[in-house]
């Protein structure tokens, strides 16, 4: 798998020379700048929704990406046909585990399905928000898929929506109760694990070290009483035959004296409440702006650059946060100022972060056309549980995050996302680009492969190489492309030969569709240049 990754574009993975802010962008929206847009708020674009978009100004097209959707379709059994209760083809979501059936095949399910959900989006930015605030609200290693189902679809629900009340949602969330122990946290035995990451990582996050037990945004303290404000909360059903999944308070187990919150909070009390008390404690944690700056930034990282320097934080930071607390914590009109600004949208921030696996995979598979069989469910999930594996080879696999912080390419500074690429994810990712685009990738009796013929059909002018190469990497590539890596690439495409022997070889090709030969002569030289330019460094970015 030794490649040499043949890099000369004009962006970089690094700092910015510009003073970026806010301010809405007023460069031009052309192609490169949708196609940009389009890389950052969707999973895999083509060059037809390049299109789609240049009919709309850049307003319109921010409202439609955050445009709300219905739920998609729930997982459903395709490959257990032993079940009585769950036929081949029905979901299982709601259905209590049948006794004496082995239940993989909801894991099977559960992980085809969380693959192919973003792989088969539409143009909306729900489904990268949906694995943000996954990354965000961390759980793991829950072994009952209907619990699973319901965290996924709680975040779909709330990744536009209100922050406060997600956070109150997800507090009580049975997957989340069960991850971090809040459903084993009594007045007598008090579990701190979750009142712990609610402040630094779900909400507020840690701040400096200032004294012992004293951060900047919390104490050690605080963590002790949120604890007890937590207490009482249970969980029911766990992979039960015969009991059905719930969620419940126990007054007797809940902590009902008062609690005492540090200088922090402002030395708040909080008096019991009984089940609404965990309510009353994430009204107080949210009454902190440093809430809003916590969330903006990785915002920030996640949409625009990991680069937060102090210029970013005064420039950015700050006014998208105040924007963020003057909508009480309303997570779309936030995205929206993002995603209007000179900062989202300025060159200087195009091709700086690293595609994530999914990122990757998405613009391999939905950029090119590749037919992912929507309409045969049995396909469809083979393909999503096998590509499923290729991510967790790539070091990202959903539903089983390494650690309650996340995927590490998204906190650990300074690499941020550089850390997607290692001597041990990269030939996985070179494996999955060359299947689609020089061969195929067959799975359970299938075959996907690039439709390359398609692919170009649609572009501004395949019958010139400069043009097809740069219609390509308009598409591919995040920055546009030197004369020099034209001809590279054009090397690949003629290799020795004038412009004229393609323009000349396509327009045969187009006038006599029927000919075999003329076909695969034709197929073969994209398949080898779409290839390459899959395997050069461009293409990681974004």
């Amino acid at each position: 798998m030794d490649k040499v990754l043949y890099s000369e574009s004009k962006g970089s993975v690094g700092g910015l020379n510009s003073v970026l802010t806010l301010d809405a962008y007023s460069g031009p929206w052309d192609k490169a700048a949708i196609s940009h847009f389009l890389k950052r708020t969707t999973y895999g674009h083509t060059y037809e929704q390049i299109g789609e978009l240049e009919a709309l100004d850049h307003e319109s097209a921010v409202d439609l990406v955050l445009m709300d959707l219905g739920m998609p379709d729930p997982p459903v059994n395709y490959d257990q046909d032993q079940d009585p209760n769950v036929p081949l083809g029905e979901t299982w979501v709601n259905v209590m585990p049948t006794a004496g059936v082995n239940q993989n095949y909801r894991a099977r399910s559960m992980r085809a399905w969380s693959t192919m959900v973003p792989l088969t989006s539409g143009l909306s930015v729900r489904e990268r928000l949906v694995i943000f605030w996954h990354n965000h609200f961390v759980t793991a290693d829950i072994g009952d898929r209907r619990l699973v189902y319901d965290y996924m679809n709680l975040l779909r629900t709330h990744a536009l929506g209100n922050l406060k009340q997600f956070v109150k949602d997800i507090t009580i969330d049975h997957s989340m109760l069960r991850y971090l122990n809040g459903n084993q946290n009594t007045k007598t035995a008090p579990n701190e694990n979750y009142a712990r990451e609610l402040l630094e990582l779900f909400t507020i996050g840690k701040g400096p070290l200032v004294a012992e037990g004293d951060y900047t945004n919390y104490t050690e303290d605080d963590i002790i009483s949120i604890a007890r404000v937590l207490t009482g909360w249970r969980t029911y059903g766990f992979n039960s035959a015969t009991n059905p999944l719930a969620v419940g308070f126990d007054l007797n187990r809940h902590d009902t004296e008062s609690k005492q919150l540090s200088h922090r909070f402002d030395n708040t009390v909080i008096e019991n409440a009984g089940e609404d008390e965990y309510k009353n404690l994430i009204d107080i944690i949210f009454q902190k702006d440093e809430v809003a700056r916590f969330i903006c930034r990785k915002f920030y990282r996640y949409f625009v650059s990991d680069d937060i320097n102090e210029t970013v934080e005064a420039q950015i930071i700050n006014p998208l946060a105040d924007i963020m607390v003057e909508n009480d914590y309303e997570i779309a009109p936030t995205l929206r100022v993002l995603f209007l600004s000179d900062a989202f949208m300025h060159e200087e921030n195009r091709g700086v972060l690293i595609k994530n696996p999914l990122e990757f995979a998405a613009s391999i598979v939905k950029s090119t056309h590749v037919d992912v069989k929507e309409d045969n469910y049995l396909a469809n999930y083979a393909l999503g549980t096998s590509l499923f594996y290729r991510l967790r080879d790539m070091q990202m696999e959903i539903n089983n995050h390494p650690s309650v912080a996340g995927w590490t390419a998204y906190y650990q500074a300074p690499g941020f996302t550089r850390m997607w690429l290692n001597s041990a994810s990269m030939p996985h990712r070179m494996y999955l680009s060359d299947r689609f685009s020089k061969y195929s990738y067959n799975n359970a009796g299938n075959q996907y492969r690039i439709d390359v013929l398609g692919l170009i059909a649609g572009f501004s002018n395949p019958y010139d190489p400069n043009i097809l190469i740069q219609d390509l990497a308009l598409l591919f590539y995040s920055n546009s492309i030197t004369e020099n890596q034209v001809n590279f690439l054009k090397s690949v495409l003629i290799p020795g030969l004038p412009d004229f022997e393609w323009t000349t070889e396509y327009a045969d090709h187009i006038a006599n569709p029927d000919d075999q030969n003329l076909m695969n002569s034709v197929s073969g030289k994209l398949k080898d240049l779409i290839g390459t330019m899959m395997s050069l460094s461009e293409f990681y970015l974004f």
